[in-house]
């Protein structure tokens, strides 16, 4: 087998006379994919929550004639205005007790204010304060009741429930404010509870109402099964902390949200959520709760999601530049890159065709978090008076470019790898051996290493090392500043995500996290990596899966078992058939399949009978058996083809089975170069086009099935 090295260090005169020579064939690449959006941020924010909350309120109101005002002193009154300032297009502000402080009062008078809502008795915001309004002539209305029940009741009493009711605790603030942006929304007021019991009075104002749902936010440590069964139509919506239970709040939505905006917010004290909470709903956005660094389920699921601006609540005390850094490089690229190959060279189109970066460049990697690797002939330094040919004496070398075609970096390196995590890994030949370098996003060394890498199993900020040589290898890991955290004791490993990675010992496998703490026994006979957060593991035989939580999601007693997106398990039993199991564990389609894919839109690819069709949810066929094969792709679509693999033809169709490019191409592929042979797989349309060849011509066509680009006869 050639090596990595061999690859690298070619023959440069055979290379140059083929350039030279106008060798014209023209090939499409292998579409970028981008971990890392344009996305922007603001960050708003003030000397205390005060000063922070008149910032959100400058930023999204020229005027307004009503004003919610709250305390900043304590949340439970506060957690409830949300849907109240959606009603009346206001602002929330905080204020303390006693008084309106300057700022405030300056802000109301920019406002134009003419009615304020008072949330919460004279215990939490003073007549004071109502003296301070009549002499600004703003009519104050004081909704408040005997303690922060009824309060609460008091604001759905102004509200009502036609829309539906939500309900939160009352003894703690972050479910209730990871809710407040839908409720304000969809206008439904939010209730708080005792954990066992609703309030009496809230127990008969919801008495004979005809509700059409009610959210319990949270699990059953923060309110009750019996909250559950006492409520119409009721749904919890939970997670095993504050964080998971943010995450699935907002997947419950989001489809009636636009990801276009995310607000980010600290979920250890309530008041710049709350004050973002009347603002994110005139962006139609979530609020992202985080602690002092993101956590791994808030990061797999900004992932999945185009973002374009990042509102920030709050300082750089609550949300630090490392926090906001590390939510910028997470989301799709909403503006990606597509390599093309022309004359030889590579460079980049947009998505509509549109030539970005002309192709100058001997190879060109895909961009990642913003940045790509390329690949430019340079000449060493030549001896004076050297008879040698000078074509020996050129190179090939990789630098780094950002998605204007600006050189981050020279070529300096035999190799750079893909930016994951603010960090790329490169390396040069040193006397044959690989010398590794860790590079942050300025194209700056962070670390030379002197340990070897292994790059397929380094992701998600960490770095894989391994030491000694065969039989008795060990691997461990360092974190993206090069500071060993796991002391290389493990025969193997495999990359981090979701932040656990498997790792064997004595031919046991488990799980650690980032600290290189065990988190799942080493004792299983196999793990994986926990791709989209869901990892398989292996026992007598028999598989389940876990989650990042380190939770038993599908247990183990299944021939097979994968996580099949869209909250849905895929699960082949006994009998040798394939079957869907939901986020509960309960079967929603029976095992009936000789192969099943992934869920995208609401369906699903299965096999039966040697033909493919799809599925929805319920075991419902949106297409009939009629494919040789389907995959899924990106945003809906899925890849089909009729005849066998050799001979067939490929097109796309929609998650309904409407045909949106008929099977009439050759291929649908992915070039692998050699300069970087570890191959990773990039799904059709996974940033908006797909690359196909017909009649022997690579093209790009977009999700209309439309070509945006190809190549031409000339190239």
């Amino acid at each position: 087998m050639t090596s990595l090295k061999e690859m690298i260090i070619i023959n440069t005169k055979k290379l140059l006379s083929l350039l030279f020579a106008g060798t014209l064939c023209c090939l499409a690449a292998k579409p970028t994919t981008a971990l890392a959006s344009d996305a922007t941020s603001v960050r708003l924010s003030g000397a205390s929550r005060y000063e922070t909350c008149m910032e959100i309120s400058k930023y999204g109101w020229t005027s307004s004639d009503y004003v919610i005002i709250a305390t900043g002193e304590n949340y439970p009154d506060a957690l409830c205005a949300a849907p109240l300032a959606k009603s009346k297009n206001a602002p929330i502000i905080l204020t303390t007790k006693d008084s309106l402080n300057n700022s405030v009062v300056a802000e109301l008078q920019r406002l134009n204010v003419k009615k304020a809502f008072l949330i919460g008795g004279t215990g939490v915001l003073s007549e004071n304060i109502v003296t301070q309004l009549n002499a600004l002539n703003i009519n104050p209305t004081r909704l408040a009741g005997i303690d922060r029940y009824e309060t609460s009741l008091k604001i759905a009493e102004y509200l009502g429930t036609d829309n539906g009711l939500a309900v939160a605790t009352g003894d703690n603030f972050p479910d209730a404010l990871s809710f407040a942006p839908i409720a304000a929304k969809k206008g439904l007021p939010i209730l708080l509870s005792s954990r066992n019991a609703l309030d009496s009075k809230v127990a008969d104002f919801i008495k004979n109402k005809s509700i059409p749902v009610s959210y319990v936010i949270g699990g059953t440590g923060a309110l009750s099964d019996n909250i559950l069964s006492s409520l119409p139509n009721s749904k919890r919506l939970s997670g095993m902390d504050r964080y998971e239970t943010n995450i699935n709040v907002i997947k419950e939505f989001e489809k009636e949200l636009d990801f276009n905006s995310v607000f980010l917010a600290t979920g250890n004290n309530f008041p710049d959520a709350l004050s973002g909470s009347a603002l994110a709903p005139k962006f139609n956005a979530p609020i992202v709760l985080t602690d002092s660094s993101l956590s791994e389920i808030s990061k797999i699921y900004t992932r999945t999601k185009a973002v374009n601006k990042v509102y920030l609540l709050g300082g750089t005390g609550v949300i630090n530049s490392e926090t906001e850094a590390d939510f910028l490089l997470l989301p799709k690229d909403t503006n990606p890159l597509f390599r093309i190959k022309v004359y030889n060279k590579y460079g980049y189109i947009d998505k509509t065709g549109k030539t970005i970066i002309p192709a100058n460049y001997f190879l060109a990697e895909p961009f990642s978090e913003g940045l790509a690797a390329v690949y430019q002939f340079t000449q060493s330094n030549i001896k004076p008076g050297s008879i040698a040919n000078p074509l020996n004496y050129l190179m090939i070398k990789c630098g780094i470019i950002d998605k204007t075609g600006r050189q981050i970096l020279a070529p300096t390196y035999d190799h750079i790898g893909s930016f994951n995590d603010g960090i790329a890994l490169a390396y040069n030949f040193v006397n044959g051996t690989q010398k590794w370098s860790i590079l942050n996003r300025q194209g700056k060394v962070v670390k030379e290493l002197d340990q070897n890498v292994i790059e397929l199993f380094s992701k998600d900020g960490m770095i894989c090392i391994e030491t000694g040589s065969a039989p008795n290898i060990k691997h461990g890991f360092l974190d993206k500043t090069g500071k060993e955290v796991v002391p290389p004791i493990y025969e193997f490993v495999e990359n981090f995500s979701a932040g656990l990675a498997p790792v064997s010992l004595n031919d046991k496998y488990g799980y650690i996290n980032k600290t290189g703490a065990v988190v799942v026994p080493i004792k299983y006979e196999c793990t994986q990596n926990l791709s989209d957060g869901y990892g398989k593991i292996f026992l007598n035989y028999k598989v389940g899966i876990i989650d990042s939580y380190c939770r038993e999601i599908v247990p183990i007693s299944y021939e097979n078992a994968f996580y099949a997106g869209e909250d849905m398990f895929g699960v082949k039993t006994d009998n040798g058939f394939w079957g869907f199991l939901n986020k509960d564990r309960s079967e929603v389609i029976s095992p009936q399949y000789n192969l099943i894919g992934k869920f995208s839109n609401g369906a699903a690819p299965v096999l039966k009978e040697n033909k493919w069709g799809l599925v929805d949810k319920t075991g419902k066929m949106v297409l009939d058996f009629t494919y040789d094969d389907i995959q899924t792709c990106s945003n809906g679509l899925f890849l089909v083809r009729s005849g066998d693999v050799d001979t067939g033809k490929y097109g796309f169709v929609n998650a309904a089975g409407k045909i949106i490019a008929p099977p009439i191409y050759e291929s649908t592929h992915i070039i692998q170069d050699y300069i970087n042979p570890q191959a990773y797989y990039v799904p059709p349309f996974e940033n908006g086009l797909a690359l196909v060849t017909l009649n022997g011509v690579d093209m790009y066509i977009d999700e209309a099935g439309n070509v945006v680009w190809q190549a031409t006869n000339q190239q």
